[in-house]
């Protein structure tokens, strides 16, 4: 299933806005500028308009003659990949690398309680112990992926990897997959856990001086891990740099990858109408059109929304966190860029009484 970054997606059927609906906005002619200029931040204008994000448009004829198939395929992988998170025979470090792939892939919301039940006993598991003295992956694998989950796991289950001087052994240097998980498990340290820091420094130091002989899907993860943190990176992203990671590794299980692409585009579909919906509210209120000197940055806003509220049920949370950001984008370069020193006191106390007024009605 090919993925699509910005494939069409459907058309919302939304009431066209109605007279009393719509804000406009003007930059009034009459303003004294006594200055003789104002000054320019020269922003170049937006690449993203409005009638491009309006132009994607959904290929309907194929998703009308696969949407019962998908549906149905979907309500089956979900199936299979819950039965292996149940799968109370199963090894603790086989469910640990099954989070590990429903997390990355960007699955993690279907399958919250199953997760949190499958963790609590790999918990209660003395299998666990015995996996981790058997490799600096399992141990680096099972500590991030507990504590991630909110589960105490002290720092010291490291010590097993560490040699008298208090030092990690050096003979650890040349496992690549452990060096990975050890640097992402290093991140979730707590302050002044001194062990997760050495362990921090420890993989950095191998992973820069990485072979060049090692398999290449392992030197594309090292330089992927390098460039940004697992903990620092957008989930949506990260489920789209996975996904091909995981077809170009050959996944055992090429039903997974599948599954993550299926969902990455729904929610990809879902993002795209809410950027429409947005940028039709924008193009209404027309602020960054009738203010010139103002950066028109509303895909970037919508971007960041999207990362922090990425889920399909946070539409309006996304929208919300989009409009609040391009009003403040256009009031900072009020502020910093346009306005005197007399204007913003104006602006300032007018913005105030606003908010008096407000305060006051909702009391």
């Amino acid at each position: 299933m090919a993925l699509r970054l910005l494939a069409a997606p459907y058309l919302p059927k939304l009431p066209s806005p109605t007279a009393n609906g719509r804000v406009h906005c003007s930059a009034s002619t009459q303003v004294s500028d006594t200055q003789g200029g104002r000054r320019s931040a020269n922003y170049q204008p937006t690449v993203w308009t409005h009638n491009y994000l309006q132009s994607l448009e959904a290929d309907e004829s194929h998703q009308s003659r696969r949407a019962v198939e998908l549906q149905r395929e979907k309500a089956q992988m979900l199936e299979e990949v819950r039965g292996a998170l149940n799968d109370e025979k199963a090894e603790p470090m086989t469910i640990f690398a099954l989070v590990d792939d429903i997390q990355r892939l960007g699955l993690g919301q279907h399958f919250e309680e199953d997760i949190s039940r499958a963790l609590r006993r790999c918990l209660s598991n003395d299998a666990v112990n015995k996996s981790r003295q058997k490799s600096l992956h399992g141990t680096a694998l099972s500590f991030r992926i507990l504590r991630q989950h909110g589960f105490e796991v002290s720092q010291d289950v490291f010590k097993i990897l560490m040699d008298e001087s208090g030092s990690f052994m050096k003979t650890l240097g040349g496992d690549v997959q452990g060096m990975l998980s050890l640097h992402e498990a290093s991140h979730l340290a707590f302050e002044e856990e001194d062990i997760l820091q050495e362990a921090r420094s420890f993989a950095i130091e191998h992973l820069r001086n990485l072979n060049c002989n090692v398999d290449k899907d392992l030197q594309d993860q090292v330089k992927h891990e390098l460039e940004l943190p697992l903990h620092c990176r957008m989930p949506l992203l990260e489920a789209r740099w996975s996904i091909e990671a995981y077809r170009r590794c050959r996944y055992p299980d090429h039903r997974i990858p599948e599954f993550a692409a299926m969902n990455f585009n729904t929610l990809q579909s879902i993002l795209q109408r809410d950027l429409q919906e947005m940028s039709r509210w924008w193009n209404d209120v027309s602020l960054a059109r009738n203010l010139n000197f103002v950066r028109d940055r509303l895909m970037e806003c919508f971007f960041w929304a999207a990362g922090v509220a990425d889920e399909p049920t946070l539409a309006n949370c996304r929208k919300r966190l989009t409009k609040v950001t391009s009003l403040i984008t256009i009031i900072d370069d009020v502020y910093d860029v346009y306005g005197t020193l007399d204007e913003l006191e104006l602006f300032t106390d007018a913005v105030r009484r606003f908010i008096a007024r407000r305060f006051t009605w909702r009391q």
